[in-house]
């Protein structure tokens, strides 16, 4: 739904495999007929892209998000302050920390979802 409404995605996993795959099924897969017309990296390699001010899409390794420890919450991350402007999802435990305004977005259609 967030993909759907060009908000701001990062996904974060400690396997390239499993981070590429599922990025790719989100870009080819379900947006099918649709495309995704903003920044989209598989592989994001710095955490300075977050500030990129245009929709994006970002899957990004733990090693390279959390580097001092790749054990830590996704929310002990640094990068991750409350007056962010994307929603983060940890593809290897669960976490969502989803983006302050993400709760008052508008509902998609049924057919849409």
């Amino acid at each position: 739904q967030l993909l759907l409404l060009e908000q701001k995605v990062l996904l974060v996993s400690s396997s390239s495999v499993l981070l590429t795959t599922v990025c790719e099924t989100f870009n080819r897969l379900l947006f099918f007929p649709l495309a995704w017309a903003h920044v989209y990296s598989p592989n994001m390699l710095s955490v300075d892209l977050l500030d990129c001010p245009t929709p994006w899409f970002y899957g990004a390794l733990r090693s390279v998000v959390l580097p001092t420890s790749n054990f830590c919450p996704l929310s002990d991350a640094p990068w991750l302050r409350a007056d962010r402007d994307f929603s983060a999802f940890d593809l290897d435990t669960g976490e969502i920390c989803l983006a302050p305004e993400a709760s008052s977005l508008p509902r998609l259609p049924e057919a849409a979802l």
